[in-house]
């Protein structure tokens, strides 16, 4: 019966799991942005080039975005022209693009343009013109048909278009030129411009601006003949990405200095960058319906609605990031990006914020890595870089790596080192290296039989070091100080990357597929199922004995077996390379060069069981018999129970373990008696077990001792028992002669008589024992009494006056009142009332040394509390003693 529950629960479970794997993948909102080097405007229209991601449409003035590239456009775009409702031409650099349907489509190699590189495109009521790396060509239909516009007699690469009306003025290899009749004739202008100015022209309402690289703008109010300079609030370094002309506004684009502003009524420059980021790059800008926008380096486009005055970043949608790799910490997910820095996002959905490394567009950031309180990243020529305050500030920790100019090619946090591997450069071979305070300083790690020159992956399984140098494997065992190959049945193959958890690791090969090891390295196989042969770029090991795999072209795999079985991984996944893939807390990251796509771990199998909860015996709990019973609550998706009780915390000792119970709780026998145990449960299903549960303990009882006998000795009393434990550490011995009992003694385990020496004759004395160990203590044994007589203490004698509670007090009607007397000595013992009036004297005589005792009878005194005195006196005269003691009578 019990088999059959169990094959019943894995069978259920086997069927949850394959229905699991159509969990939902989500394209993530973002990281948005790109490195924008053109962007053009009309009317709500808005279109913007990535120099990573292509092109890209906005129809709403810029609040959404979509992609354009449909697999046909150049991956370097120079120019975009939006015209009418539905036209849109771009100029590439291998010829012109044209789409009459709002991108959906696209055509090349127009009648008459050729392939010639397109710069610049403008456009004058019917006719377009396009600037070519071969002159000035022009169009009146639509883009069908295009002419050559005779400049001059040379062929001058034309880099920009200004045309108004019937007036046109280009920018070109020799200069600039003016035509006043829409192109039919042309004179170069050259009064007070630089020799061969090849600037960015505009016309802004009767003036002509040019532009010009290392001299600044220049402004011509005849239409062309003379020039005059209007640098005036302008930085002094002049590099123009780009010049606009919209309304009475002229707004240029000055890279690092951000946007300046000009007017004819002010005349002179102002910069316009509030809202702009610090870091980054004004590259293009375009104007239309009262909306101006920005084109940035890396932080995409910004839009401002008040003539520059003020800018906001408007990228939903606009993927023209390139990922070059990912990292996950907690709950964060991190994007590296291609010269555009890193982007994180603290919940991986929308939310995303840029991590302040300085000099970031100027680097190539490629890897990533955290211990428990720092980030280190490798930013270029500026090696590594680390943040103690997430992200916040950063500091170079390069010292002891003795080149690192090509930069990183992994960073690796494991248990309390870091390590970090150099690309080859000339003249240096790349290197291993590691720190032991945090990047402080660096060691190289040498090794014998280990190439680390050309190091591109390592991981940690937590106890060992894999590293993959020139398509092998090599594995340490002691943390980095000696490394050795671990390539049995990688033999032939070129391995790319390693990743590796506590149960298993996987190598990806070139051409080979992907390889596990279930023996931390000491062997690999290959996988099987679905991912067979597949070319596998990365994996994520999620914990619970799920994996991911991240292939070209097929791509996200699972495994909820720790790889010895794959499936696809959900749906809504594109079928297509799957880069790398991270694994934040409860989500998984997949990604390819510019799209993010999560999905929860929690949706891409069924789930696991939940932790259960432990319900007796109780935490704590002591004197437990050594057979018992262990109960747990049901745990929701638990298909089965694994049990294990241990003779310490640490679950080094197993007492007992049972991995397939199907009940909710466990008998346990044969436990030993006075010993402290820890026992804790968790749950299984199909598709894999929960965290343990809370570990409670409980503690079997120890043992009594009984037979408790007393014999009056020559020393004193001897006190025996009988041992029934065989864990005691020893015993207790306690006493008790008046008023509770008190510890008298301990002994050692194994003893089973102890002698009270400081017993005295004439005492009734009171003892019990219990056994203990460093766990618990037995109960006590049975009660013994004896009185010490002076016959049997020999030569010991009361050593002084005492008179003892009567008993039994209270009493009705008789009483025994007992008293000692160190030497002879003459006796009083009377009883008094309350009001001390004297109700019986008993004693009046000479008597003994020794303990006394004498009854006293009640019976014809009603209840209440009395009072009994003795007095007595040595016949020697050397002692008296006095002393009253109260007695109740009950009837």
């Amino acid at each position: 019966m019990k088999n059959s529950l169990l094959f019943l629960s894995l069978t259920v479970f086997f069927f949850l799991f394959h229905a699991g794997l159509k969990a939902q993948w989500t394209k993530v909102d973002g990281p948005y942005g790109g490195r924008i080097n053109v962007v053009a405007a009309s009317g709500n229209k808005v279109a913007a080039h990535s120099e990573d991601a292509g092109v890209f449409l906005s129809t709403d003035k810029a609040k959404n975005w979509t992609t354009l590239n449909s697999g046909q456009l150049s991956s370097w775009v120079t120019s975009i022209l939006i015209r009418g409702d539905n036209i849109l031409l771009i100029g590439t650099e291998e010829g012109l693009y044209i789409s009459t349907n709002n991108g959906a489509s696209w055509e090349k190699n127009l009648s008459g343009l050729g392939n010639f590189s397109i710069q610049a495109l403008a456009e004058s009521g019917e006719t377009i013109y396009a600037g070519s790396t071969k002159g000035l060509f022009q169009s009146t239909d639509n883009a069908s048909s295009w002419t050559r516009v005779e400049v001059d007699s040379s062929e001058n690469p034309v880099v920009s278009i200004a045309a108004k009306d019937s007036m046109l003025v280009i920018g070109t290899g020799a200069g600039i030129f003016v035509s006043l009749n829409k192109g039919v004739s042309w004179k170069r202008s050259t009064g007070g411009l630089p020799e061969k100015a090849a600037g960015k022209v505009v016309i802004n309402g009767n003036s002509i601006l040019a532009a010009i690289n290392d001299n600044g703008i220049y402004i011509s109010a005849d239409s062309g003949s003379t020039w005059t300079q209007a640098n005036s609030g302008l930085p002094s370094i002049h590099y123009f990405y780009d010049i606009i002309s919209y309304g009475k506004l002229v707004l240029t684009a000055l890279g690092s200095y951000g946007i300046f502003k000009w007017s004819e009524i002010s005349s002179a420059w102002q910069a316009v960058n509030s809202g702009l980021p610090e870091n980054v790059q004004v590259k293009s800008i375009a104007g239309s319906e009262g909306s101006f926008y920005a084109g940035t380096s890396c932080a995409g486009i910004f839009l401002s609605t008040d003539d520059g005055s003020h800018w906001l970043q408007s990228n939903n949608g606009l993927g023209g990031l390139s990922f070059t790799s990912m990292a996950a910490r907690g709950d964060s997910i991190f994007v590296i990006t291609q010269y555009c820095g890193i982007y994180f996002s603290e919940d991986g959905l929308i939310d995303w914020k840029i991590l302040n490394i300085p000099d970031f567009e100027k680097n190539f950031i490629n890897v990533m890595a955290f211990d428990s309180k720092n980030i280190y990243v490798n930013v270029g020529q500026d090696g590594i870089l680390r943040s103690t305050d997430n992200g916040l500030s950063w500091e170079a920790v390069n010292n002891g790596i003795l080149q690192f100019r090509e930069g990183f090619s992994a960073i690796l946090s494991h248990k309390n080192k870091m390590f970090a591997a150099t690309y080859d450069a000339p003249g240096w071979k790349g290197a291993l290296y590691y720190s032991t305070n945090a990047g402080n300083e660096w060691l190289k790690v040498t090794s014998e039989i280990t190439d680390f020159s050309a190091l591109n992956s390592m991981a940690s399984n937590g106890s060992d070091i894999f590293a993959v140098s020139r398509g092998k494997v090599y594995l340490s065992t002691d943390d980095g100080s000696s490394w050795k190959e671990a390539n049995n049945g990688l033999e032939g193959k070129e391995v790319l990357s390693v990743k590796a958890n506590s149960d298993v690791a996987f190598a990806s090969t070139i051409s080979d597929g992907a390889f596990m090891s279930t023996d931390k390295g000491q062997s690999w196989t290959a996988v099987t199922g679905e991912l067979k042969g597949k070319q596998v770029f990365s994996f994520a090991l999620t914990g619970n004995s799920i994996v991911l795999a991240g292939t070209k072209g097929s791509g996200v795999y699972i495994s909820s077996d720790n790889g010895l079985s794959w499936k696809q991984a959900g749906s809504n996944l594109p079928q297509e390379d799957m880069i790398s893939l991270e694994k934040s807390r409860n989500y998984v990251f997949a990604r390819n060069q510019n799209t993010l796509w999560r999905a929860a771990i929690s949706e891409l199998t069924p789930p696991l069981p939940l932790v259960p909860k432990l319900l007796s015996v109780a935490n704590n709990s002591k004197g437990q018999p050594l057979s018992l019973s262990l109960k747990w609550e049901q745990a929701e998706n638990a298909g089965w129970y694994n049990l294990q009780v241990s003779k310490d915390s640490l679950f080094k000792d197993i007492a007992f373990e049972d991995s397939a119970i199907i009940l909710l709780s466990k008998d346990i026998t044969d436990l030993s008696e006075g010993r402290i145990y820890y026992w804790r449960i968790r749950a299984g299903n199909g598709i894999g077990l929960s965290q343990w549960s809370e570990v409670w303990n409980f503690t079997t009882v120890l043992n009594r001792p009984d037979s408790l006998s007393l014999t009056a000795v020559t020393k004193g009393i001897k006190i025996a028992w009988k041992d029934n434990s065989a864990n005691e550490s020893g015993f207790v011995i306690e006493r008790m002669h008046l008023e509770g009992f008190t510890v008298l003694d301990t002994v050692k385990a194994n003893t089973v008589s102890y002698t009270d020496t400081t017993a005295v004759q004439s005492v009734y004395y009171h003892y019990r024992v219990k056994a203990f160990n460093q766990y618990t203590a037995s109960d006590y044994s049975d009660t013994a009494s004896i009185m010490l007589t002076y016959a049997e203490r020999g030569s010991v004698r009361p050593v002084e006056y005492d008179l003892f509670q009567n008993y039994p007090n209270p009493f009705n009607p008789v009483t025994v009142i007992r008293y000692t007397l160190p030497a002879e000595s003459t006796v009083r013992i009377a009883v008094y009332n309350a009001l001390g009036r004297t109700l019986k004297e008993m004693i009046v005589k000479n008597q003994g040394a020794g303990l006394h005792e004498i009854s006293f009878d009640a019976q014809n005194i009603s209840s209440g509390v009395y009072f009994y005195i003795l007095e007595a006196r040595a016949i020697d005269g050397t002692k008296s003693f006095r002393q009253i003691k109260k007695m109740v009578i009950i009837k």
